[in-house]
């Protein structure tokens, strides 16, 4: 069979059409890859008790039942592309640890410390919906595309290098609480995250800034402590600015600048129970 080769400037231009994703971003990563490298991550995770130590479901139901519900909630959001392909769940990892933090594929992972801190369901809602939008935007595979995208593609496409999707499958696993998001992955993470939750309005009127005033309170937190502070961790992970503060207010304008509810009794009553 005669083989036939297309010139390099043609082969990247078919590769630039074709490799956008849903939300118009290039991303030669598909769906299932997504959903790989979260099942991977997560397994990691679960292997890994000593440094990600899980709070028991069993002893713990109403905690699980009180995060998976809002979880629930938000997914409710039609908004979301992915809320049907991606097998959506949750981790709470027992440490006294200010971080939450979302894999590929819908995996969410949120520390009790964390959890603590929030001092309202509007905040835990509005954290979680920004990281539901980092996986429903694909951050992570769009920000593996920049570094690795055309030659992974390439790659694939010419049938050179067949174990390099593993290799990068293994690096995403390491390090999974510090996965590091560009700042417009933050910035479009925070703007989803209040439509997620304006969306939702019909069912729980959650107080759209209640996330901006977790990470205010989250900073005043890191300036008093000083470069020492444990929460550096955090901000390595959610860089946050004036700028962020700014946008997030336009938004927040932008969808009627209403006030809505906090909702602190009944996630006071749940975090209550933590260990």
């Amino acid at each position: 069979m005669k083989k036939f080769f297309l010139p390099p400037f043609i082969l990247l231009a078919l590769i630039l059409l074709t490799g956008c994703d849903a939300n118009g971003n290039l991303n030669f990563f598909s769906i299932q890859d997504d959903i790989e490298f979260g099942q991977q991550l997560d397994a990691e995770i679960l292997a890994n008790p000593s440094e990600y130590p899980l709070l028991s479901r069993s002893a713990y139901p109403e905690v699980y039942a009180y995060v998976e519900g809002i979880m629930d909630l938000i997914l409710q959001s039609d908004l979301i592309r992915y809320e049907d392909s991606f097998p959506w769940q949750v981790r709470i990892i027992d440490q006294d640890v200010l971080n939450a933090f979302a894999a590929p594929g819908g995996y969410l992972y949120f520390y009790t410390g964390f959890l603590s801190f929030a001092e309202s369901e509007a905040e835990l809602a509005g954290v979680m919906a920004h990281e539901i939008a980092h996986s429903d935007r694909r951050h992570s595979t769009e920000n593996m595309t920049k570094v690795y995208g055309l030659q992974v593609l390439l790659s694939l496409l010419i049938g050179e290098e067949p174990g390099l999707l593993s290799e990068i499958l293994a690096g995403l696993t390491v390090g999974a609480s510090n996965l590091a998001f560009t700042r417009e992955n933050e910035y479009e993470a925070d703007e989803y995250a209040l439509r997620y939750m304006n969306s939702v309005r019909s069912t729980r009127e959650y107080e759209l800034r209640a996330m901006q005033e977790f990470f205010n309170r989250v900073e005043d937190v890191y300036d008093e402590e000083g470069e020492g502070s444990t929460l550096g961790a955090f901000f390595r992970t959610h860089p946050y600015n004036d700028d962020r503060e700014d946008a997030m207010d336009e938004i927040w304008e932008e969808l009627g600048a209403y006030n809505g509810e906090y909702y602190r009794a009944a996630h006071e009553a749940v975090i209550a129970q933590l260990p």
